[in-house]
């Protein structure tokens, strides 16, 4: 056998070893920020610096030579036992060794190392050294010293209580970085024997060389399958450990079979059983509250997870817990286990029961406040009812300028009273729950015009147009509550009206959709009114809530109108919303889904008159303008519309010419600049114009001298704005039926 070429090779390999621990060093330092990753790559730097000093002592030939690496290579063994021992307590979080002491642990390796190049003056570590040869290969003979073998003992109680701190982690099963451990102490275990393999001089009868550095290669080897395959210095490893350590959640690790394989601290707190005491287990005698669903969860073999939520008695107090069963794969194929993760929700569940008690309690007290308002506003209103009607037989009776003006005054607050109580009574209802709808079949428009007539007066006083266009596309009677849609609008309108200073009021119903032998009705209420900012807008439909607080005090009112506008849609099924530009006015709409009825109230009777007909509508508002032209085409005849006297003088010449006269002309009191008395007398005063009978349109039901002016300008009957299809038709049905006035014989105006 060539010994010098096998120790040749030998001492290349140990180079090749270098080159690949200063590799996995400078690997190893891209990972600083992990624990033990710094002192890791001192390690490796030690081992190849004691590779190195080995392959030189073997290639060298000179004595001073191989002395000089053999002494420096006692440097490489203290910085890799002491870098070794600190990166264990790095990596398992020893906490009892400090810094301090490693510092101190590295002091025995130095002085080891300055008396292994001082050693020619006391030979404490080599007592003799010399060159012998072993089968005509030379190499470094020695006898140890005294301190040789304190050094080596030191190190291996360096080792030792590396190795201390790593079992302790294995005795621990299912933990996390149970692999990794072992990796570390096979690491350590292989230098150690290859040394004791060296100092027993067994080694000798093969080859005469120190094998220990080949045993701290084959360790960096597997701590770098660990590095690489198992993730040793990882950070997410070790930060799972912690936070699974000292996370508040309780987990239990359990095999297929149910049995208790790990817990954390906090499991360990929550059951009252340790970890030593629980190991091997079954689960059920531990948490017999959660076997029930694992045990599901194993025979059904799913991969979902489970839930569950139970209650416990905990130091004298209930408690509850959230438990999540989920199974454990291995690379995504089979289930080995199952992990229960445990979370106290107490805070939650009693947070949880005591808002629904508040909200029991408030809806109690709600509901106690609107029967107390409901009984309450009942109680007033009976008197007031007998303090209005008293007041209007008191305005009956013959009365003094001043006393009248006293039982006006009376009797218009006790209507605003009443009206205040009305609310406040409706809004009671709503909100206890006690409003009741009766549907029954009703004629829309008729419904629509009613509501109208309440407000025509309060918006004439203050000169305002009021216009109402429905959909021919609707139906005429439909099944629904009609006294809770006439509210809807009327609270609508008594606000249009209320906010307007000028300009008009326009309703209008129209069909959204059909839907089998229902209509969805969608209504809008428009005004060119105070309009409402934007920001205030959310505001209005709650109760007691108004744009400003000056409002309330300027305009009067509960903020209660448009509440119960929302809650009466509300119980109807549909939808509230509005459009408002501050100063430009408002637009409130609403929906209802209404069903269609088989038959009609009133059976639709034919018009007294042919069909065909041409009328002439005139008035300054475009909105009563298209009502009247709907109004007129519904009852069959062709109409023409102006906005002035002069368009509708020119309407009627235009008429004139092609001899296809007006059957009747509509005509406004109030043409702005000018009046409906102008057009009658341009009328009369133009012998080629065939006046038409004349219907005066007026915001205010007429007066005996007003009444006997307009009967002389050729007027032949009035309506009152807004104008009703009803009785616009029986007003048509009279005049179109008499026999035509001359002027010189007028008509008497009808009203």
């Amino acid at each position: 056998m060539n010994v010098t070429l096998i120790l040749r090779f030998y001492a290349a390999a140990l180079l090749v070893a270098v080159a690949f621990a200063l590799f996995l060093a400078r690997r190893v330092s891209a990972r600083r920020l992990a624990p033990g990753a710094g002192a890791f790559a001192i390690q490796l730097l030690g081992i190849a610096l004691w590779c190195f000093c080995s392959a030189l002592e073997l290639l060298l030939p000179a004595l001073q030579a191989k002395l000089f690496f053999a002494a420096l290579h006692y440097f490489a063994i203290g910085i890799t036992t002491v870098a070794y021992v600190a990166f264990v307590v790095e990596f398992t979080r020893e906490r009892r060794v400090s810094s301090w002491l490693l510092a101190l642990a590295a002091v025995v390796p130095m002085l080891t190392t300055l008396l292994a190049f001082t050693n020619a003056r006391h030979g404490w570590i080599y007592a003799e050294t010399a060159l012998a040869s072993f089968r005509g290969f030379d190499y470094l003979q020695i006898t140890p010293g005294p301190w040789y073998w304190y050094g080596v003992f030191y190190s291996y109680a360096l080792f030792g209580v590396a190795t201390l701190l790593v079992v302790p982690a294995l005795l621990r099963p299912a933990r996390l970085r149970r692999r990794q451990h072992s990796a570390l102490l096979l690491a350590a275990l292989l230098p150690a024997g290859l040394n004791l393999l060296y100092l027993t001089g067994l080694g000798d009868r093969a080859l005469p060389i120190d094998l220990t550095p080949t045993g701290f290669v084959l360790s960096a080897i597997l701590i770098a399958w660990g590095l690489f395959r198992r993730g040793l210095l990882d950070l997410t490893p070790v930060a799972r450990d912690i936070v699974i350590e000292e996370m508040s959640d309780s987990l239990i690790l359990m095999d297929n079979g149910g049995r208790i394989l790990d817990m954390n601290p906090a499991a360990e707190r929550l059951t009252g059983s340790s970890l030593a005491h629980a190991l091997g287990a079954a689960l059920e005698q531990v948490l017999p509250e959660a076997a029930l669903m694992v045990s599901r969860l194993i025979a059904e073999g799913t991969a979902e997870r489970s839930e569950l939520e139970i209650e416990l008695e905990r130091e004298g107090r209930r408690c509850w817990y959230e438990l999540r069963a989920s199974p454990i794969h291995w690379r995504g194929r089979r289930a080995v286990g199952l992990l229960l993760v445990i979370r106290d929700v107490t805070s939650r569940i009693v947070a949880v029961h005591e808002i629904a008690e508040a909200r029991d309690e408030a809806m109690a007290a709600d509901r106690a406040k609107s029967d107390f308002l409901a009984t309450m506003s009942h109680e007033i209103r009976t008197p007031m009812n007998g303090i209005i009607g008293m007041t209007e037989i008191l305005l009956d009776t013959p009365l003094g300028v001043e006393e009248r003006e006293y039982a006006e005054r009376v009797h218009a607050n006790a209507l605003g009273l009443l009206n205040i109580l009305n609310d406040i009574l409706d809004f009671s209802k709503v909100e206890a729950g006690h409003m009741e709808l009766e549907p029954r079949a009703f004629d829309l428009r008729e419904v629509v015009e009613d509501t109208l007539d309440l407000i025509a007066g309060k918006a004439q006083a203050k000169g305002l147009e009021v216009a109402c266009l429905i959909s021919e596309a609707l139906p005429r009677t439909v099944v629904g509550d009609a006294g809770r849609i006439r509210q809807i609008l009327l609270n609508l309108l008594v606000n249009a009206v209320k906010f307007t200073a000028s300009g008009e009021i326009v309703v209008r119903l129209l069909e959204r959709e059909r839907e089998g032998s229902a209509v969805v009705l969608r209504g809008e209420v428009s005004d060119t009114g105070i309009g409402i900012p934007a920001k205030f807008q959310n505001l209005l439909f709650r109760p007691f809530s108004q744009v400003d607080s000056s409002d309330a005090r300027l305009y009067g009112g509960t903020g209660l109108g448009l509440a119960i506008v929302r809650r009466l849609v509300d119980l109807m099924g549909g939808e509230v919303g509005l459009r408002s530009v501050k100063g430009r006015g408002s637009l409130f709409w609403f929906t209802l889904r209404l069903e269609v009825a088989t038959q009609d109230i009133l059976p639709t009777l034919p018009a007294p008159w042919p069909e065909g007909l041409r009328a002439l509508a005139i008035d300054d508002s475009a909105p009563v303008r298209l009502q009247l032209e709907e109004q007129l085409r519904r009852l069959g005849f062709e109409v023409d519309t102006a906005s002035s006297v002069r368009e509708g003088l020119e309407c009627l010449r235009a008429a004139s010419a092609v001899e296809r006269h007006y059957a009747v002309a509509l005509v406004d009191e109030n043409l702005g600049a000018d009046d409906g008395l102008s057009f009658a007398a341009a009328v009369r005063a133009d012998p080629e114009l065939l006046a038409p009978p004349m219907i005066l349109l007026s915001r205010l039901n007429g007066e005996p001298t007003r009444t006997e002016a307009w009967t002389a300008a050729g007027f032949v009957a009035m309506l009152t704005k807004p104008v009703r299809c009803r009785i616009l038709r029986a007003r048509l049905a009279s005049i179109l039926a008499a026999p035509r006035a001359t002027p010189e014989q007028p008509a008497g105006l009808v009203l």
